[in-house]
């Protein structure tokens, strides 16, 4: 079964398509580790403003290079996350493993990002103090 009756039925971009989701209907069945994988795509293409695999014209050619194991390539790291795109980078490295049984865990994903990004997001003592 699909999520929805929209075209995100066959899992959405290709580009964000963890690879072994994209071999044909058969063996469509998302699972967390595929989620992941999609998950580190997103945050890839937010924190770099680049497309996965953009130096591949077509959505197909992209899933292709991702089913032969190619990764998008690490990028300059983006003002405004200078300092922490290392590990960020580290972790995304770690999300799109192409062995899905070497991608964390989604809790894991969660407790890395809350180390790594931490710092950037103010505690609820720094916020502005006025009530809701």
């Amino acid at each position: 079964m699909t999520r929805t009756h929209t075209n995100i039925r066959e899992g959405g971009r290709l580009r964000f398509l963890a690879p072994e989701l994209s071999y044909g209907q058969e063996s469509f069945r998302t699972t967390t580790a595929s989620d992941v994988y999609s998950l580190a795509m997103t945050f890839f293409n937010l924190s770099t403003l680049c497309l996965p695999f953009e130096e591949h014209h077509s959505e197909w050619a992209a899933a292709e290079a991702a089913r032969r194991g190619q990764r998008p390539q690490q990028v300059n790291a983006p003002r405004f996350l200078a300092g922490y795109f290392s590990k960020l980078w580290d972790l995304l490295v770690m999300m799109w493993e192409h062995d899905t049984s070497s991608r964390p865990t989604a809790a894991a994903v969660a407790l890395c990002l809350q180390e790594i990004l931490g710092p950037l997001i103010p505690s609820n003592a720094q916020r502005d103090n006025t009530p809701p």
